[in-house]
């Protein structure tokens, strides 16, 4: 089985990133934004909501529903953002022309339904410990135990999503839900896949923490001062301004986050298939043609 080469990975990820960036943005500006816009309405929405009932805690049944229509619209927006960066990476397809992106097709669906699953495994996981630990009183009679059977849940939770992993490209490839065909493609291959998802968005995720502390911790102390102060209003007002702030700052780092995670799981597939980072699969065959690219195109051994 063929080892995944961390760090060449990575490197070509992020050729991609700052190589292909004018591709990544035409290709994802339209979804993303309208990912953005859902977002800032259904927060302004829940604020004014609860800004009027004087509730901060407890949902409304109108907030759970614009929620679950904001995720609706990100799941559709972020699958057609990842299947076309996954196109281009895996078949060159560039879509030239392309300026307002709007596709939805089998593979758009199929990585949809594989985040329905997800959320619906999660759901199902934390039932079954609250329930567990409530009902049989473990959670109160021995908090230790029941932090211990928490955690090697959440350990088992991350190994599936490592271990699933290539499941995307092989998704945008098969056009399938190829469980199998995933985990054989990472058999041997979690650390490494692993070091991957960590080590690649790192440098992403230590700049929008340190931007996020810089810019919003203003609007946080103005917040928390007016909650401490009882003013409604005064906190409802510091509260959209952060939601401002968030929607358009997350709009960008959207853009630059896909246009890395997509690449890392993009090329560690191709890694593990042992197929060039400049080779590129035939649709129809799912496989690199007879007159691939040459020798210099592949991974380093």
């Amino acid at each position: 089985m063929r080892k995944v080469p961390v760090l060449e990975v990575i490197k070509y990820a992020y050729r991609f990133l700052f190589g292909e960036f004018g591709t990544i943005v035409r290709l994802t500006w339209f979804p993303l934004l309208v990912i953005a816009i859902v977002g800032y309405a259904v927060g302004y929405q829940t604020i004014e909501a609860q800004v009027s009932s004087g509730d901060f805690a407890q949902p409304s049944l109108n907030q759970l529903i614009l929620s679950l229509i904001g995720w609706v619209v990100s799941a559709a927006g972020y699958a057609m953002v990842a299947v076309a960066l996954h196109r281009v990476i895996l078949f060159n397809d560039r879509k030239h022309g392309t300026f307002l992106l709007f596709s939805f097709k089998r593979t758009e669906w199929l990585f949809v339904a594989f985040g329905l699953l997800a959320i619906v495994a999660i759901f199902v996981a934390v039932i079954f410990v609250a329930g567990f630990g409530l009902g049989t009183g473990v959670a109160e009679a021995s908090p230790s135990f029941f932090g211990i059977i928490i955690v090697v849940l959440t350990l088992g939770g991350m190994y599936l999503y490592v271990r699933l992993w290539p499941l995307y490209p092989v998704m945008a490839v098969e056009k399938q839900l190829n469980f199998k065909r995933a985990f054989d493609l990472s058999r041997g291959n979690f650390w490494r896949l692993f070091g991957v998802s960590i080590l690649g968005v790192l440098p992403l995720v230590v700049v929008i923490l340190a931007i996020q502390s810089i810019v919003a911790s203003p609007m946080t102390a103005i917040a928390q001062e007016a909650a401490q102060a009882g003013n409604v209003r005064a906190f409802g007002d510091a509260l959209q301004s952060l939601n401002t702030l968030n929607s358009v700052a997350m709009y960008f780092f959207s853009i630059i986050g896909t246009g890395l995670s997509i690449p890392l799981i993009c090329y560690a597939y191709k890694a593990l298939r042992n197929i060039g980072a400049f080779e590129y699969l035939d649709e129809a065959t799912g496989s690199v043609p007879p007159a691939g690219a040459g020798p210099n195109d592949r991974y380093l051994e």
